[in-house]
């Protein structure tokens, strides 16, 4: 059995102000909407929703997260439009066979970074009896910042010393699965293992305490 564990408040969008609405632009209001869509269809392991399903989810989330702007019918196409090519693409089918090896399910499991004074949250770790798979969930892939993972996984390498490492991106719009870093260990003695890291990965310290799990 699947454990899922929700280590935050989850599918849950406040209404949005006015000034909230100003303070944002329309693409990340269009990802915080894609993010509780996808993440509710992750939740229920529902990868392939009915039509009226996915409708009714779509509707759900722009009530709950905007009530008052100018562009809510066009950005409800849009946002439509994204989810239909997301569920019918190859993206999507590869995100289902990581799921379909998960024995456990993090929702974004917090930790502290001493070194940047800021709160962690990876969108979902996905584990199975080899893989640590690290998903971050963004509308484009020049969204992502590249020391945002190498942050999340000198966390998490502390955390799980003894499990190769995965850190994915789901890019949207359009929709890909990429694998942005890959931690594999080697043993080498009883309790002690030998981080090696992958070609597309960047090189950093993973000895040093710079991150505390939080309660």
């Amino acid at each position: 059995m699947v454990s899922y564990i929700k280590m935050s408040l989850k599918f849950y969008l406040k209404k949005a102000t006015l000034k909230a609405l100003q303070e944002k632009t329309t693409p990340q209001i269009l990802g915080e909407i894609l993010h509780f869509i996808i993440e509710h269809l992750l939740f229920e392991k529902n990868f392939n929703p009915k039509d009226e399903e996915l409708s009714v989810l779509i509707r759900k989330a722009h009530t709950k997260a905007i009530e008052i702007i100018s562009e809510k019918t066009e950005l409800e196409d849009k946002t439509k439009k994204i989810m239909n090519n997301l569920l019918r693409s190859q993206a999507w089918k590869e995100l289902q066979k990581l799921f379909s090896r998960a024995e456990e399910i993090y929702w974004e499991i917090e930790g502290f970074s001493k070194e940047k004074n800021q709160i962690l949250r990876p969108d979902l770790l996905i584990i199975d009896k080899k893989t640590l798979n690290l998903l971050e969930i963004k509308l484009h892939k020049e969204d992502l910042k590249e020391e945002q993972i190498d942050l999340y996984l000198s966390f998490l390498t502390e955390i799980y010393k003894d499990q190769e490492i995965r850190a994915y991106l789901l890019s949207l719009d359009p929709p890909e699965l990429i694998l942005l870093r890959e931690i594999k260990r080697e043993i080498k003695k009883e309790g002690e293992s030998q981080l090696y890291h992958g070609t597309k990965g960047l090189s950093y310290s993973t000895q040093l305490s710079l991150f505390e799990k939080l309660d």
